[in-house]
């Protein structure tokens, strides 16, 4: 018996050794493979671009400055016929409106709000059914005769001596 019991042990001593050694190697080569995977992980962060990509990268920056250009451009543009819109309706309201104070048929144009452009004022409704255009009132002899103007706006006459 006793023989039995010391081979057995003798078994059991060699295949622990055994399995020792071979958990070593495994952990060694486990460090040899986390070793590598740093070093290529490493090379792939400084790995050099491919000239595909650096002809990519150019167009696409040329690209993002015409495109900045023209964005530029077209801003300065709008500011100008923002300005210019401001300034013709500053100019229809001081001529029409202003010299028809009195008349309740004269609108002012408001085009240009603060922040967006509005549309033209919407006319009166008279509870029907309403067209899209206003409508116009009736002229005695057609609309065709001219106004007389008014003392206040007749020139005087220029005589030669």
């Amino acid at each position: 018996r006793l023989s039995l019991t010391e081979d057995l042990k003798a078994r059991e001593e060699s295949l622990v050794e055994q399995l020792e050694t071979e958990k070593f190697g495994l952990r060694a080569e486990i460090d040899s493979v986390k070793q590598e995977l740093e070093e290529e992980q490493e090379r792939w962060k400084t790995r050099p671009s491919l000239p595909a990509d650096l002809d990519r990268i150019k167009s696409l920056q040329s690209e993002l400055q015409k495109l900045a250009s023209s964005e530029q451009q077209t801003r300065e543009q709008m500011t100008y016929f923002k300005n210019e819109l401001e300034n013709r309706e500053t100019n229809y309201n001081r001529r029409f409106v202003s010299s028809n104070r009195g008349r309740s048929d004269a609108t002012a144009l408001r085009v240009v709000t603060e922040n967006a452009v509005a549309t033209k004022p919407k006319a009166k409704s008279n509870g029907t059914a309403s067209s899209a255009a206003p409508r116009r009132k009736s002229v005695r002899g057609g609309g065709t005769r001219k106004k007389k103007a008014s003392t206040a706006t007749r020139l005087p006459k220029i005589t030669k001596k």
